[in-house]
């Protein structure tokens, strides 16, 4: 008797018919579904065009689990093989995949810096480090970024690098963030944090824990924290690029007072070929500054589910300033 596998046609296309997808197996049909869908035009989502999308991904499905029942053959489909308790990282529309090419998470406005300052009755000056260096600050806010899965109980975010921290809006939720842990990979505490930052509100830390109070299978936290990054100083590169930012920054300030000065007041007015290119040189060194300080960067996100089981996925970060905006780019490791 030959071993060969013969496929059986008949046999196929019964169960092709009988087949039944789980729970779980919908869910992930769904995520495909939404990828798959975001291609299309707005005007080809009719529902005859989602109807075909479905039918295609549940023959795409079904004819993976077929093979398996049939032939005897390991065929993997996505996430079909992973575990009941089990949660995807989505951004931009796409699923965050080991291996693959980064996907944007978080944006932050090209060339955007913040400062400490001290604010006094005599105006304000720029609240200094331990070496006496004005430090900058740029944030990055995680956009259409959602983790998705079933009996989801908490999702826990940490970093693990120095001069990399979250910033958590605590404004934009509803009690949702706990156990923010004290910030210790900033030189800076959270105190010195809330009194001189300036245009700051929230909650800065390494480590936080997001409560899935709605018992939602889809959890958005979109507006709802940032990526912080620091200047680090005692980084010989980085400590060259801060001042040739500063000393940008110290021009601009100038011409600012100048332009005042002149207009009563008023400001506003002709902005200078000068001062453009002294802003587009202070944008190069912060993206400078910022690539180099999320380098190797990570962030260790873990999910615990209503049965106490846990996961944990570490996102890779990167650094992306190709077009008017800087992203903060992930990939799963």
């Amino acid at each position: 008797m030959s071993d060969k596998f013969e496929f059986n046609n008949a046999e196929y296309i019964d169960s092709v018919d009988k087949i039944k997808l789980s729970d779980m197996q919908k869910d992930i049909l769904k995520s495909k579904m939404k990828i798959a869908n975001s291609a299309l035009n707005e005007t080809d989502k009719s529902e005859k065009r989602l109807n075909t999308y479905y039918n295609i991904w549940t023959r795409a499905v079904a004819a993976a689990l077929v093979l398996t029942i049939v032939g005897g053959i390991i065929y993997f489909l996505g996430n079909l093989g992973q575990k009941e308790n089990s949660f995807i990282i989505t951004a931009s529309a796409a699923e965050i995949e080991i291996g693959e090419s980064e996907i944007k998470i978080a944006s932050g406005e090209m060339g955007s810096g913040f400062n400490m300052n001290v604010f006094s009755d005599e105006g304000v000056e720029p609240y200094l480090n331990k070496m006496g260096k004005r430090d900058l600050f740029t944030d990055f806010k995680f956009t259409d970024f959602h983790i998705s899965g079933k009996n989801i109980e908490s999702v826990t975010f940490e970093t693990n690098k120095n001069f990399t921290y979250f910033n958590i809006y605590t404004d934009n939720c509803n009690n949702e963030f706990t156990d923010m842990q004290t910030l210790s990979h900033s030189q800076y505490s959270t105190s010195e944090f809330e009194e001189y930052y300036d245009g700051f509100f929230g909650y800065v830390c390494d480590k936080f824990t997001f409560i899935n109070r709605d018992n939602s299978d889809d959890i958005s936290l979109d507006n709802k924290l940032a990526f912080m990054i620091e200047s680090d100083w005692n980084d010989e590169e980085i400590a060259e690029w801060m001042d040739v930012v500063c000393d940008c920054f110290d021009r601009q300030t100038a011409y600012k007072a100048e332009l005042y000065s002149k207009t009563g007041g008023v400001g506003g007015g002709y902005i200078s070929e000068e001062q453009e290119k002294i802003h587009e040189k202070a944008e190069q060194y912060m993206s400078k500054i910022a690539e180099k300080t999320i380098d190797g960067a990570e962030i260790d996100i873990t999910v615990k589910f209503t049965d106490g089981t846990e996961q944990t996925k570490t996102l890779l970060l990167g650094y992306d300033d190709s077009g008017d905006e800087s992203f903060l780019t992930a990939k799963t490791v």
